[in-house]
């Protein structure tokens, strides 16, 4: 599996890291005490995976998330638990700011090991695929989030344990899987990591260029067939559905928020052949793009 492993280092004497960010996911504060924090440098941006299960709560912001092979749009208010070692990754669209909370149930000699938090168990195993949180599941969460910063950390810990509780107890419709169920946690040690998290980087940050396979794998130390069996192995899918994927959300993104015509929308976003364009939107998306424009139409740009 190739994806960067992130090393998170715990906060001296506590069982969480809790996060924030008020601009973007790069550049985050690490809380410490009651009220304190350090400035620390973010990895959300970046393909990535750690044994930490993570707990992300977007406040304000838009883009695209990858967890696992699941690639989807986000908006304020998103609410993802992340399990242990699932890569993901977060492209903002615009500022954002959010909280996130690390921690590792399997760190031994603390308070994840102990018996009373044996009926969270089952939530370890659960959210090994990513789980996205909606509904009021969601509202609540953001609202007990956002007080963390300014409790002490054994006050922080004990809403924590609350919160993963109301996950475990949710309702299925405010719970819901996002990475495939046949997709597979990655294994240490793949010697193509760095190359296929570039591929991937490269096609998230530079879709509306003509990108070519085979001038990309000219930089890159393997062949064809390789690259294509383990990019497979790391996304789900292929180098060319990666990106039409991420180019076809691009067009939705703008449907959705502008009122450009779609020809010169499909052209921003990488689409050099209109007819490829409608056929490809109505094979992903069951619908031509002015069908799908009109439920999904929202506050518009020039």
């Amino acid at each position: 599996m190739a994806v960067f492993v992130e090393s998170i280092a715990p906060v001296p004497g506590q069982s969480l890291r809790l996060l924030s960010w008020t601009q973007d996911v790069e550049n985050v504060r690490l809380h410490t005490d009651c009220g304190g924090f350090q400035a620390v440098r973010g990895r959300g941006t970046q393909w990535h995976r750690h044994p930490e299960i993570e707990l992300t709560l977007i406040r304000e912001g838009q883009g695209l998330h990858l967890v696992g092979d699941r690639l989807s749009r986000f908006s304020d208010g998103e609410a993802v638990l992340i399990g242990r070692n699932l890569p993901h990754y977060w492209r903002m669209q615009r500022p954002s700011t959010g909280y996130c909370i690390q921690f590792d149930p399997q760190t031994l000699n603390t308070v994840w090991q102990s018996p009373e938090i044996d009926e969270l168990r089952f939530l370890w195993g659960h959210c090994e695929r990513g789980l996205r949180l909606g509904g009021r599941l969601a509202e609540s969460l953001h609202t007990t989030v956002q007080m963390l910063p300014d409790l002490s950390p054994l006050s922080r810990l004990r809403c924590l344990i609350e919160i993963l509780e109301s996950i475990s107890t949710a309702a299925e419709d405010n719970v819901t899987p996002l990475a495939s169920a046949d997709f597979h946690l990655p294994e240490p040690g793949d010697p193509y990591d760095d190359s296929i998290a570039m591929v991937v980087n490269l096609i998230t940050t530079r879709y509306q260029e003509e990108l070519r396979l085979d001038e990309i794998l000219a930089h890159l130390p393997l062949s064809r067939a390789t690259f294509a069996r383990h990019f497979k192995l790391s996304t789900g899918k292929t180098f060319s559905s990666f990106l039409t994927e991420v180019r076809i959300d691009h067009v939705c993104q703008a449907l959705a928020t502008t009122k450009r015509n779609v020809t010169d929308i499909a052209y921003e976003s990488g689409f050099n052949d209109l007819p490829h364009f409608n056929r490809t939107f109505r094979r992903l998306m069951m619908q031509t793009p002015r069908s799908w424009r009109k439920p999904h139409a929202m506050h518009h740009q020039p």
